[in-house]
């Protein structure tokens, strides 16, 4: 069960080490057959180590640990709640409200990793491993913008100054089109997965019907490398242009 059992702050072998080596054994512990025990335990080790001082590579080592098993939770907490009849029941409500704390605190994690990057000379970051964390940092910003979707919900506050941010933290590090493999072994860049994001909110997903917004958003991971982010205010041959404040906190229009 996932509802009605309050959190439970993690102690002894139940919480989250901050070794990666050990992290891989807490992984294997974890209680796959109960997964609302499993849920609970995710959640608190990611707000715990998003509460924590680590390096940045060992963050994004733990992160990226961590990451399958945060896919699998979402999937099976998606099924109490996409494509159901709205407004969802309370059971129905707690889950999904569950599932958008998990993707929050996911994008948090990714989002420190880089913010604690700033200002430093030496990274100790190899261009794979930055890579690797502003894709994820907007990929799972990108959830969150979709799972707000499918309750007719804006993206939370911040969404989008999160995904600005990686977006000139991406520029900055001259990685922005800098491919990387995803848990699907799909060649992927930083750009797409923002270009993903923003064309699904110039499409108005709050005025699609159910179901629509994650359709497009598959349809246009095939179709947002033919966009190009630039800095040039010259519309494309069909006359479209679109302007990213990358100071605020709104998705491009």
């Amino acid at each position: 069960m996932l509802v009605g059992t309050p959190m439970v702050q993690l102690q002894g072998d139940d919480a989250l080490p901050l070794q990666p080596r050990k992290v891989k054994r807490w992984l294997k512990a974890l209680p796959m057959a109960d997964m609302g025990e499993t849920t609970r335990r995710l959640l608190q080790a990611l707000q715990a180590l998003n509460g924590r001082s680590l390096p940045p590579a060992e963050r994004l080592e733990i992160m990226e640990l961590l990451h399958p098993s945060l896919l699998m939770v979402q999937d099976h907490l998606g099924r109490h709640f996409i494509n159901r009849s709205l407004p969802l029941p309370p059971r129905g409500l707690q889950i999904a409200h569950i599932a958008g704390e998990l993707l929050a605190e996911t994008s948090t994690g990714y989002l420190r990793v880089l913010r604690d990057l700033r200002g430093i000379k030496k990274t100790g970051l190899s261009t794979r491993q930055l890579t690797t964390a502003i894709y994820q940092g907007l990929n799972m910003l990108g959830a969150q913008q979709r799972h707000a979707a499918r309750l007719y919900l804006p993206a939370p506050p911040g969404t989008w100054q999160a995904m600005h941010e990686l977006l000139a933290d991406a520029e900055y590090h001259g990685i922005l089109h800098q491919e990387l493999t995803d848990e699907q072994s799909k060649q992927r860049t930083p750009a797409q997965a923002y270009l993903q994001a923003a064309l699904l909110a110039l499409a108005a997903p709050l005025t699609l019907r159910q179901g629509e917004s994650d359709r497009l958003h598959r349809h246009l991971e095939a179709h947002c490398a033919t966009c190009h982010i630039g800095s040039d205010a010259l519309p494309d041959h069909a006359g479209m242009l679109y302007r990213i404040d990358l100071r605020s906190d709104r998705a491009p229009d």
